[in-house]
């Protein structure tokens, strides 16, 4: 009965931790969005908050980040690159859980500014 216990906290324990790490991933994925989009041109910005589908909005899979989004996905890609984190992939070497939290926050950080700016993109001049 302790060893189920113990297995039990374990696993629990790695689920926490494997959260936690989705959860900074998303976080710094919205910052990297922010400092996108507050350069970018407006139908970049727009483009992204109102098209641009994240891997887990397709439903693909992380691998399919990017993919055939007008510039978008080398510019992704790109960074991600950078990052050099051995823990994005997953065991099989493709792109695992934490590239789409990061990605995700990414877009969720170009739709919050978007969200911020859209009044003054539309007014007359």
């Amino acid at each position: 009965m302790k060893e189920c216990n113990a297995l039990k906290r374990g696993m629990e324990r790695r689920e926490e931790e494997k959260n936690e790490m989705e959860e900074l991933y998303y976080n710094e994925g919205k910052k990297e969005g922010l400092m996108f989009a507050k350069p970018s041109a407006s139908g970049e910005i727009l483009y992204v908050a109102l098209q641009y589908k994240t891997a887990r909005e397709k439903g693909g899979g992380p691998h399919d980040i990017g993919a055939a989004e007008q510039g978008i996905g080398e510019y992704l890609l790109a960074v991600l690159h950078d990052l050099d984190d051995p823990n994005l992939l997953s065991r099989e070497g493709l792109p695992g859980p934490l590239i789409e939290a990061w990605e995700q926050g990414w877009k969720d950080g170009v739709v919050e500014f978007y969200g911020e700016i859209k009044e003054k993109m539309f007014e007359p001049v």
